[in-house]
């Protein structure tokens, strides 16, 4: 077995406070083909996944569904799993996975100005306000409008 010690991150709790220092990661690894930096940069990308599950069970409330039918009951967590990798897909796709003020809300000023990737409530913003835009009204009732340059419609493909 291999262990790789990960040195903490210093971080301040307030700009003028002193620094501070979290416990270090240990990694203890059983695979020795693979080099060091592999090994550590998957352990990093895995707080990724975690952030995926949060929202999913957050926002979209994964694992809360009420469903009647035997065949919704397996169907439904992965239809909303599918729904989440199916919108920020299309984010990535349509926005170059850019975070700019002109297509998304301004952020709050207590927010860090370095945020470039867009969150998952970003797109959810940006999917709605192209929902109600799609939708134009006439003597007929609504009528469905489907640009090919908007996030929905690359969510739809």
């Amino acid at each position: 077995m291999r262990l790789f010690i990960l040195a903490p991150t210093p971080y301040r709790r307030t700009p003028g406070s002193k620094l501070e220092y979290r416990n270090p990661a240990f990694l203890l690894i059983t695979s020795f083909d693979l080099p060091a930096e592999v090994l550590i940069q998957k352990y990093l990308d895995r707080w990724q996944i975690e952030v995926n599950f949060k929202e999913e069970k957050g926002h979209l409330s994964l694992g809360k569904q009420q469903v009647w039918s035997e065949k919704s009951i397996p169907r439904a967590p992965a239809f909303i799993v599918a729904s989440y990798a199916a919108l920020i897909l299309a984010g990535v796709l349509h926005f170059n996975d850019e975070r700019t003020d002109e297509i998304y809300e301004i952020l709050p000023k207590w927010r860090k100005k370095d945020r470039r990737r867009p969150s998952f409530q970003d797109l959810m913003t940006v999917l709605r306000k192209e929902m109600l835009i799609q939708i134009e009204t006439s003597r007929d009732g609504p009528v469905v409008n489907l640009l090919k340059d908007r996030l929905l419609f690359k969510a739809a493909a």
